[in-house]
């Protein structure tokens, strides 16, 4: 019985007190106020102005020093804390697309809500990705009094879809020595899609002219892949055009080169089929061709239809949004090889990558080859 009691009172104190056990969560500051390295050494100065005030005969030109210096950091204190007050920061987009590999920028506006202007603020974002890599971006004001855009310059990305982790208001004003921050509330998101390619066969910047010239270009094509374009017409061959599209038969009656032109027009908009079961290196080379594509399809307000892994959709007006298929390649990652493939469609489409994937099966029977070879 007194066994009972003593653990009922035990366990009693537990609940009471064991609140104060257990480890708190650490609380991020959300204002602070620290000296630069400008103020670093002037304070440094003014300790050393301190000592030679009480060791030197002569006190009077220290004295002076140090009323001014008194001074100084008696308005510095109080003015750098209110440099910020009733600053307020918004994006202006919730989403944001940046190509990898290139410095970006972004919008974001600043308003001061209290009277007065505030001076040199500069806005400060912290971004992250999915992997756990952290970018600083930052964007400066000189003066803001109302509401004002800011442009934030945003370093070269890793492909990704990117958040804001933390934002921040920084100040050094009035005198540099003293450095205002301020965390404040931030959302934004930053879908780094592949670097676009530069086909320099495409030409009239169309996204019909730039799968011919990725099915036609000096990558080798997928099987099939011109049973798709319907024939448009012969012209004269360019310099420096591959050789793969001249008509050879049309050029013996003519006497000279020229190439037989198709037209991807068949069907409802564009198709393109990527398989994510291959090499990284060359499934990069394949977001890029499909970034380029898509980037191009929608400034000429084309339909493409992308049949993938994960994705089997038509994008353009009265179906998906584009952002949509450019988040999508920020994301994707490749696939084992014996993943599942993509999913049908016609023979003559565009394939991405242009090398032709080995399956896991078709590896092991080229190893049995290249063993029984060799035995």
């Amino acid at each position: 019985m007194g066994t009972t009691a003593s653990h009922t009172g035990t366990r009693a104190l537990v609940r009471r007190f064991g609140a104060l056990w257990r480890p708190r969560r650490v609380r991020v500051r959300r204002s602070r106020l620290a000296p630069t390295l400008f103020g670093a050494r002037v304070a440094f100065f003014y300790v050393v102005v301190l000592a030679a005030y009480y060791a030197a005969p002569y006190v009077n030109l220290f004295f002076l020093l140090l009323g001014f210096l008194g001074l100084f950091w008696a308005f510095a204190l109080p003015w750098s804390w209110r440099s910020l007050r009733g600053v307020e920061v918004r994006a202006r987009a919730a989403e944001h697309e940046i190509a990898a590999g290139a410095a970006g920028r972004l919008e974001a506006v600043l308003e001061r809500r209290a009277r007065g202007t505030a001076f040199d603020v500069t806005l400060e974002l912290v971004l992250r990705n999915a992997r756990g890599e952290r970018a600083l971006a930052t964007g400066r004001a000189a003066s803001v009094r109302g509401a004002r855009s800011v442009v934030v310059d945003v370093p070269a990305l890793a492909r990704g879809v990117w958040e804001v982790e933390a934002a921040r208001l920084v100040s050094t004003y009035p005198f540099g020595v003293l450095r205002r921050a301020r965390a404040v509330a931030y959302s934004a998101t930053l879908v780094v899609h592949p670097t676009p390619t530069a086909v320099r066969d495409a030409q009239g910047g169309s996204p019909r002219a730039l799968i011919e010239a990725l099915a036609e270009g000096d990558a080798a094509p997928s099987a099939g892949a011109d049973d798709a374009l319907q024939p448009a017409g012969l012209r004269d061959h360019r310099e420096g055009e591959s050789l793969r599209r001249v008509s050879w038969r049309a050029s013996a009656r003519r006497d000279r080169l020229v190439v037989q032109e198709w037209d991807a027009s068949a069907g409802d908009g564009l198709e393109v089929v990527l398989d994510r079961r291959a090499d990284p290196a060359a499934l990069e080379a394949a977001f890029s061709d499909l970034a380029a594509i898509v980037l191009v399809a929608r400034e000429c307000k084309e339909v493409l239809a992308i049949r993938t892994q994960g994705l089997d959709r038509a994008f353009g007006e009265g179906r998906g949004r584009w952002a949509s298929a450019l988040r999508f390649l920020a994301e994707a990652e490749p696939l084992d090889a014996d993943g599942p493939p993509p999913p049908p469609a016609s023979p003559g489409v565009l394939r991405l990558p242009a090398r032709p994937v080995r399956t896991r099966d078709a590896r092991t029977r080229a190893r049995g080859e290249v063993q029984r070879a060799r035995a």
